[in-house]
């Protein structure tokens, strides 16, 4: 008869320890699964500034600087370094270049400028030669939103070393040797202005 009893228990202490379990497997996946969840969407319009840089000869028509393409009449070298005729220009020629940048944009701007190459009447690229362009004052030169400047830029043919064999010294001689008409190409870049937080 105790075989029958402990049997009995046995059978109630694995009932009850089942029971057990699934409670606990129930309870678990109750808390796992159950819980209040809701989601909300929100929206703003904010209105976009705008971005409008004008460029060209201090006094003459400005040019909507996305175009790619700006038109400034001939520089007038100055040559008492060189010592070229007038109308002409050398190693040592130097021409300041009033140029007026407005911003109608409304961010302030950072303009810069860049001798991006050289081209002979033909279109070859002159490669080697000393010349540059450089703003006069402090570059990138900033521009207030809603306001112009005049800028000064200063494209120099610098003269170089008095080396026979010097890259720079035989691609100056030779367009000396050949005096061509020089297209200067200048690469004007705008960009918006960002205050370090």
């Amino acid at each position: 008869m105790n075989n029958k009893n402990e049997q009995k228990r046995d059978r109630k202490g694995l009932i009850i320890l089942v029971l057990l379990l699934v409670a606990i497997v129930s309870t678990t996946f109750a808390v796992t699964f159950s819980r209040y969840m809701t989601t909300a969407e929100a929206s703003t319009e904010a209105t976009v500034a705008s971005w409008q840089v004008k460029i060209g000869k201090e006094n003459g028509t400005l040019t909507d600087i996305t175009t790619g393409s700006i038109e400034l009449e001939d520089c007038t070298w100055d040559n008492t370094v060189s010592t070229a005729a007038a109308g002409t220009m050398a190693p040592g020629s130097v021409c300041n270049y009033n140029i007026e940048v407005e911003n109608n944009s409304q961010v302030d701007a950072l303009v810069d400028f860049e001798v991006t190459g050289v081209e002979d009447s033909l279109g070859n690229s002159v490669t080697n030669s000393n010349i540059t362009a450089e703003v006069v004052g402090t570059t990138p030169v900033e521009i207030a939103k809603g306001t112009s400047e005049v800028v000064t830029l200063r494209i120099t043919w610098a003269a170089g070393p008095d080396q026979p064999n010097n890259a720079q010294t035989t691609a100056d001689t030779n367009m000396g040797l050949d005096p061509d008409d020089l297209t200067i190409y200048i690469s004007v870049a705008a960009s918006q202005k960002i205050n370090n937080p």
